[in-house]
């Protein structure tokens, strides 16, 4: 058999179980840090909008102001 195969074998359960929890600490870094850079994004995006024009929400207009808008048409 080929060394590297009786050396996988030989690993025992314990050595496994440790490859796995340090590989899902890992993981769960990464996903910490990719989620703190989406806040801070986010944040820097909020910030931006407050400062471009035409950002700011409208509030809801009547069905009336609507209707007025299209009744100013020739018959």
């Amino acid at each position: 058999m080929d060394s590297a195969v009786q050396g996988v074998r030989k690993m025992s359960r314990h050595d496994s179980n440790s490859q796995v929890q340090a590989e899902v600490a890992l993981i769960a870094t990464g996903l910490d840090l990719q989620a703190q850079a989406m806040s801070l994004l986010l944040a820097k995006m909020r910030a931006l909008s407050e400062l471009l024009p035409g950002t700011t929400p409208h509030p809801p207009r009547a069905d009336t102001e609507i209707e007025a808008d299209f009744d100013n048409m020739p018959v």
